[in-house]
């Protein structure tokens, strides 16, 4: 390290000298600044660029030599922290934490979409929204041009009607807006009338989330030295000048490319989304008056690439700096060098250019862009300090078409005077109680606002009351009143032994598991409370508070409302579950709030509380308020509650109190209030109710009901229009939207409720369907559900998706990266890998990578025999070399494979580590907190990863030398069924196939069951039974050897990478089910399997050429031990799932012990990420509601078929499925017509037998001695079953999969890839298998 060192600082030093005396001998004596503004460089420029380019070569270099971690958690935190809503700086306007979103496609049907928000102090946001229709017509937020926005979320990224939010950092967003849309391009700053007419606008509904498919472009790290060293050195060098840099090096901005899928209705025209998206997310400080110009481009390409560049002068700092960077189709992130966007030749005094040109350097290549930009949309932002020109622009590089933005700033020359407009202050809760020990607290005391003291309820009247009072408004008010705080609860609760002890037993029944305990417990525990009396203590002080606050009005009623700590939360409501009580008498007041503790624990509200993972001893306080005679009430939705929309308001009233109205009493009066971007607002729809009932106080107290005939609206327009003006306020107040409890007497509103709107826009089936898809933003690719639908078939759980293919992508991101030259860092979005539905698919477009096109030994037809079972016509070698940015040559290629051969044969070594790791006992140690749990998961994870990766890629040598055998015979017999059948017979005697032990052990453990004297009492047990009888020591020498199976095989189980399925080790039986299935079938006892000697074998082949004949016997043992190397080291892999899968198991038994989820099995609905966010108790609610929903969904998408290979998004396959034919081309079952399907042969022979067709292993009780089983595939669970079979066909697998490994080392005759031979053979189907020419058919004798 010291040399390289060394000699890197001599060749600057030599440089330097060299530089330093062609500058003194060629003084620049030309102006510094282009059009007075940007530097050209000064007399030393070649030298200050040569040493600035060392010094960030040295940098870029250190940075990687860092090693590279398969689950790099200290990044991945990184990630984290840098994709939430950053803290901005209240004090300096410049702080700034900013979202950019494009999405858009060439000559497409579909709108094209912008969106930027911009967070800054003071709950101020810059915003703006675009989008392009098919028709080119241009859609504006109607706040535009200006981008200014007002009384934001201080918190998240919520303004103007819009939410976006992160659901994993690097790879997830979602964006909501429901609300008007300007048509037209507005280009006048200056304030306008705002249009009242409805037809200048439109509604758009968009529902879209963005899905990363690269790593972001850090502009700190990933910027080429080249284009760096070059704007740095045009600057005159200062301290002050590095001091500003420093400054400007605070700031972050993250590019990512992806998709954007989900769907928009513009008006009454739905579009469904799936579009090449960009994004970036920018934080630190930005002062818009600095800049002078800047020229940004960024774009997608037809073949899969993404590029983004462009020029920026900010006067004070550099006046020309130059980025940008290209994504090639595989992932290659490559930064420009240099391009000629020079700034002055580019609309410097006119408006941007439509049409021009611009050449890139990147990658070793030159780019030549074509820009040819639509409409210029102007934008101020900051005071009109700068006007931003977004343009929706096709671009051509190099001949590739392609579609994206060019944005232009200019700095503005008359930018708005005054203080532009801020944000109505929000409600300052206090951090610290004034008295902690309070027992009563009056709703206008500034402790009220705590909502850990005075519950949801409590705290938000007491923010409404603190509003109004300081605002100084007369005509709203919150009724006058008191609550009895949590502190009261909780004396209540320990001054009664009975009662803490029934909320312990209560809690023991909820953490059981058993949820059909909780109803019995929870009326055990309100009888308790029945019998329970107010302490004399809290007694007092509420009739204390009642003389004080209600003094002189004697015969005035109170409402008494429960306040839970956890209700009218942004996430869980509890709305309606526990009680209020309305005109209620002084008298009665200690027991009504008893009663209103007791409803906490009332079946539907521990219910639900347990269901959303809130605790079951949650807190509460009572809010006392002075009865409102009100003359209407009703509720009020400041944004239409049903869709959603920002620009609709819904009251709903009726005479009298509105408890008619929230109890669903009546039908009540409806007006939907349409609010324009002005805050102008007019009555669009009204229906009046039948409202045939009002409730009234009781004069003795209570509730009275009379009937009605009012026909009249209960609320007149002046008094709609108010209340509209009223949620607006609070709106703005709270930053949210809010619905309202309101009670109406002359011309005062009363507020007897605020609270966040909690059930706006759910998420959809769809949305759930295919939250975890990814990103197919290469159209052009190839997918395929081979071997890994083997695997892992089916959908896969959250859980596992996050986690197994997370590990399984990263072993192929590796992989990839000793043939493509990219950096193998971890990848948050899938690459190798893609998911659809939670159905995990191979990108075969990465085959590419070491297909010919890259690696001299690579062959793309043998991956895909590999993998398939055949070779394709598509994609082809000029699909793979356009993915692959053209081929390597020769050099490169013979490198490529030299780091292949390495990388394959190290990863044996690595594979035997994990072995004796796991003979060590290498398991997931137990904690005791769901927390500590979760903890040692995660510390586990990157030998999870790790584990996966070493194995995968040992797995390599299984394929080589069966492919090199391939390839000989190819070249005698071509690529059919006779090619196959041969390496059928090289590899049908392979030693030491950890699968084949499988039913081999099981099959001798029948045969002692079935010599055993206990024989008839093992087949009468139950297999529970039967299996603790075989664990324990009276079964003998059966049970001797049922130990050891467990001991050797018990860590495996069907869908065996799926951490939900449960292994045969903690539920064996399973396994003793099938052997007393076989045991009373018959055993099956085979013959010995027909052993050939390599030399009979060769010669059986039938070579002419006696040279490849000797290579051919060398090969086979080579082969045959890479065979057994594939079984051993999945076997490993799966020992690892194990130890992790009993590490999730217990983290969910302790999160239900916890009361963080309703259940152990929703644990497995979660991401890894999502699990280490619920044990820190963020967010519970929300993440346990979409974990609930992710269950509900599986089975749905378990039920969808994947076609075998696919191309672009699987998506639109899905759908087409349901109407594809069944039957394959030429397949016909009908009179005269043999029923015929093709696959590979993989083991020789050939059966006729019944056919057993089995779509599920559930199924599998089904099968029968000497049937032919034809499956969708096999894996281990499938093994115990070979015993009995005569003969396999399976629609999927390839030479090398788990059915063909166990069907050669049985003799049993198989063939794979029959495609869809479950849906055209039936049980009981007389059939002939054939294993020599891959042939399952009808046999004859059965057609006659």
């Amino acid at each position: 390290m010291w040399l390289t060192t060394l000699t890197f600082y001599l060749f600057i030093l030599i440089g330097g000298a060299h530089l330093l005396r062609k500058n003194l001998r060629n003084r620049q004596t030309a102006k510094l600044k282009h059009c007075g503004f940007y530097s050209i460089g000064g007399e030393f420029f070649s030298l200050k660029k040569w040493l600035m380019y060392c010094l960030l070569w040295l940098r870029a270099w250190r940075q990687r030599q860092k090693p590279i971690r398969v689950w790099d958690r200290e990044l991945l935190q990184q990630w984290e922290e840098s994709e939430k809503p950053q803290q901005l700086d209240q004090n300096d306007k410049d702080s700034i934490d900013s979202v950019y979103f494009y999405g858009g496609e060439l000559e497409s049907d579909k709108p094209a979409i912008v969106i930027r928000m911009a967070r800054r102090p003071d709950r101020v946001a810059e915003l703006w929204f675009l989008v392009r229709m098919p028709d080119g017509t241009i859609l504006e937020h109607p706040v535009q041009p200006n981008t200014h926005v007002t009384n934001c979320s201080p918190d998240t990224f919520s303004a103007g009607g819009f939410t976006i939010t992160c659901d994993e950092p690097m790879n997830y967003w979602s964006l909501r807006y429901h609300g008007l849309m300007k048509r037209g391009i507005a280009d006048q700053l200056e304030p306008q009338a705002t249009s009242h007419n409805l037809d200048d606008y439109v509604t758009v509904n968009l529902r879209a989330k963005f899905r990363a498919s690269v790593n972001p472009f850090d502009a700190k790290t990933d910027l080429s030295p080249k284009i760096v060293a070059e704007f740095l050195a045009r600057e005159p060098w200062s301290s002050a000048f590095f001091a500003k840099l420093k400054r400007n090096e605070e700031q972050v901005h993250l590019e990512q490319w992806g998709m954007l899928t989900g769907e928009m209705t513009v008006g009454t025209q739905r579009y469904d989304l799936n579009m090449s998206a960009y994004r970036d997310h920018s934080y630190g400080l930005r002062n818009w008056r600095q800049y002078y110009r800047y020229a940004a481009h960024f774009g997608y390409l037809e073949n899969g690439s993404f590029f983004s560049f462009g020029s920026v002068s900010i006067p004070q700092t550099t006046t020309h700096v130059k980025y940008g960077y290209i994504y090639l189709p595989y992932g290659k992130k490559c930064a420009i060098d240099g391009h000629d966007l020079n700034l002055w030749e580019k609309g410097e005094i006119t408006e941007p250019p439509k049409n021009y040109q611009v050449r890139l350097i990147a990658n070793g290549k030159d780019y030549k862009v074509e820009v040819r930009a639509g409409e210029n949309i102007p934008l101020y932002v900051q005071s009109a300090s700068c006007v931003l020109f977004e343009r929706f622009t096709e671009f051509t590089v190099n001949g590739i078409r392609g579609w994206g933005i060019t944005e232009y700033c200019y700095w503005h020359h008359s930018p708005l005077e005054g203080t532009p407009e801020g944000s109505l202050p929000m409600p300052i809760v206090p951090g610290a109680l004034s008295n902690e020990d309070t027992l009563v607290v009056d709703l206008d005391q500034q402790d009220c606002c705590v909502r850990s003291l005075t519950g949801g309820k409590g705290s938000q009247l007491a923010v409404a009351s603190k509003i109004f009072n300081e605002s100084g408004r007369s005509d709203v008010r919150v009724p006058k009143g008191f609550v009895v705080t949590t502190n009261a609860y909780r004396e209540f609760i320990q001054a009664n032994t009975v009662l803490w002890e029934g909320i312990n037993e209560l809690r023991a029944a909820a953490t059981s598991g058993k949820g059909g305990s909780l109803e019995p417990a929870c009326k055990s525990l309100i009888k308790a409370f029945a019998s329970a009396t107010l302490p004399a203590s809290v007694t007092e002080v509420v009739m204390n508070s009642l003389d004080r606050i209600f003094s002189g009005e004697s015969e005035i009623r109170f409402a008494v409302r429960s306040s839970g700590v956890s209700e009218d939360g942004s996430s869980a409501s509890s709305a309606g579950q526990m009680e209020t009580f309305l005109g209620v008498n002084r008298d009665e007041l200690p027991v009504k709030i008893v009663e209103c503790w007791a409803s906490l624990f009332c079946h539907r509200a521990v219910q639900y509380r347990h269901s959303v993972g809130q605790g079951i001893d949650a807190s509460m306080a009572v809010v006392v308020q002075g009865m409102v005679p009100a003359t209407a009430a009703g509720v009020l939705f400041s944004q239409d509650p049903i869709s959603g929309c920002s620009s609709l308001m819904k009251i709903e009233a009726n005479f009298g109190l509105g408890e008619s109205v929230v109890s669903g009493l009546v039908t009540p009066d409806s007006f939907t209030v349409r609010r324009f971007p002005d805050g102008y607002k007019t009555i669009e729809d009204r229906q009046l109710g039948e409202k045939s009932e009002v409730m009234q106080v009781g004069e003795s107290g209570g509730l009275e009901t009379r009937h009605s005939d009012e026909k009249v609206s209960s609320l007149s327009d002046k008094r709609v229009l108010a209340l509209a003006e009223l949620g607006e306020e609070l709106e703005k107040r709270y930053g949210a939207a809010v619905d309202v409890e309101f009670a109406l007497v002359d011309d005062t509103i009363h507020l007897l409720q605020v609270r966040p709107v909690t059930a706006m826009g759910p998420e959809t089936l769809d949305d759930v369907m295919h939250e975890f898809d990814s990103s197919f933003s290469y159209k052009e690719g190839w997918l395929t559900t081979a071997n890994i639908g083997e695997m892992s078939p089916g959908a896969m759980t959250p859980l596992t998706l996050s986690t197994f293919g997370r590990a399984v992508d990263w072993s192929m991101i590796k992989y990839k990266a000793t043939k493509s030259g990219i950096v193998p860092e971890i990848s948050r979005p899938m690459s190798g890998l893609a998911c659809s539905a939670n159905h995990l698919l191979i990108n075969m477009m990465e085959l590419g990578l070491g297909s010919e096109v890259m690696s001299l030994f690579g062959k793309f037809d043998m991956a895909c025999i590999a993998l398939l079972g055949r070779t394709l016509d598509e994609p082809t070698r000029d699909d793979l070399r356009r993915y692959t940015d053209g081929e390597a040559n020769l050099l490169d290629k013979i490198w490529n494979a030299v780091c292949d051969i390495l990388t394959i044969y190290q990863s044996t070594k690595l594979t035997e580590a994990w072995e004796k790791k796991f003979q060590d006992g290498y398991h997931v140690m137990p904690q005791y907190t769901a927390k500590e749990q979760y903890m040692e998961l995660d510390s586990r994870m990157p030998d999870y990863a790790q584990c996966w990766c070493d194995t995968i890629i040992n797995t390599g040598k299984s394929a080589v030398n069966s492919m090199v055998l391939v390839s000989i015979f190819n070249e005698q017999f071509g690529l059919n069924e006779q090619t196959f059948s041969k390496l059928a017979l090289c590899l049908s005697n392979c030693e030491n196939v950890y699968s084949a032990d499988v039913p081999t052990a099981l099959h001798n453990l029948a045969v002692d069951l079935s010599n055993s004297p206990n024989c008839s009492a093992f087949l009468a047990l139950s297999p529970k039974d039967a299996a603790n009888w075989l664990l324990s020591y009276e079964s003998g020498k059966a049970g001797e050897s049922f130990r050891s199976f467990i001991n050797r095989h018990g860590f495996r189980c069907i869908r065996e990478a799926e951490f939900r399925e449960v292994s045969w080790r903690a539920a064996p039986e399973k396994i003793v089910a099938i052997m007393q299935a076989t045991i009373s079938a018959g055993l099956v006892r085979r013959e010995a399997k027909e052993t050939l000697t390599i030399d009979e074998i060769v010669e059986q082949l039938e070579l002419r050429n006696p040279l490849t004949r000797r290579l051919v016997k060398a090969l086979i043992p080579l082969a045959r031990r890479g065979v057994a190397s594939r079984e051993w080291g999945k076997a490993i892999s799966i020992r690892m799932v194990d130890a992790i899968k009993e590490g999730y198991k217990h983290l969910g038994q302790l999160m239900v012990k916890e009361e963080l989820a309703p259940d152990t099995d929703l644990v497995y609905f979660f991401t890894h990420r999502e699990l280490g966010l619920l044990v820190d108790r963020k967010d519970t609610s929300s993440l346990i509601k979409k974990a609930l929903k992710r269950r509900a969904a599986l089975p749905r998408q378990n039920a969808l078929q994947l076609p075998e290979l696919i191309k672009g998004n699987p998506r639109f396959d899905l759908l087409a499925e349901q109407e594809r034919p069944r039957s394959p081309p030429g397949a016909r079952r009908g009179s005269g017509e043999q029923l015929s399907v093709a696959g590979m042969p993989v083991s020789r022979g050939s059966v006729t037998g019944r056919a057993r067709v089995i779509r599920n292993l559930q199924d599998a009780a089904e099968i029968e001695k000497d049937d032919v089983l034809i499956v969708p595939y096999t894996d281990v669970g499938w093994t115990p079953y070979f015993p009995l079979i005569s003969g396999l066909a399976t629609e999927k697998g390839g030479l090398l999969s788990h059915g063909a490994v166990v069907a050669r080392e049985f003799g049993i005759p198989c063939i794979v890839g029959a495609k869809q031979a479950t849906s055209l053979f039936k049980t009981g189907d007389f059939v002939d298998l054939d294993g020599e020419r891959g042939l399952l058919r009808l046999a004859e004798q059965q057609q006659e």
